[in-house]
């Protein structure tokens, strides 16, 4: 009997599939981290555009606020629906940004308002500048709020 160097048939077949299973694993985990970086650019860039909003509303005159003095509130929805310039260039095609100052309240002579900037984006529906005030699961969003004094 002859003893010939080299692999059998079966030798290679069960290689070849613990391979191509080592690949599909790497494959899932590539998509996966894919996936994890775009939701984590996503997040910075929403905070990125919330704390840009925040600092705009706290930058306003007291006699911006004081016109808020008796009003229920004042909303305003800004959307990006280019990437533009804003925030240099960085804010992506689907964000929409709303502003809220709430209605004051008075305490010793002091007014407060609630300022609050919520950015809202939703990957599935890139490029809709519609406010979702639904339960969407596929919607986020990141709220700041602070408050004001005068």
């Amino acid at each position: 009997m002859r003893h010939e160097r080299g692999f059998t048939l079966l030798e290679v077949m069960m290689a070849v599939a613990i391979s191509a299973t080592c690949l599909v694993g790497l494959m899932r985990l590539q998509t996966s981290a894919h996936q994890g970086n775009a939701r984590a650019r996503d997040l910075s860039m929403a905070t990125s555009a919330a704390q840009w909003g925040m600092e705009e509303m706290a930058a306003m005159s007291n006699e911006m606020f004081d016109q808020h003095r008796t009003d229920s509130a004042w909303l305003a929805d800004e959307c990006w629906p280019d990437a533009g310039q804003n925030m240099a260039g960085i804010v992506p095609t689907h964000l929409i940004r709303r502003h809220r100052i709430s209605t004051p309240t008075i305490v010793n002579g002091v007014y407060t308002w609630t300022l609050t900037v919520t950015i809202q984006w939703n990957p599935e529906n890139i490029g809709n500048c519609t406010w979702d005030d639904t339960a969407n699961p596929n919607k986020h969003q990141v709220v700041l709020t602070m408050q004001r004094t005068s």
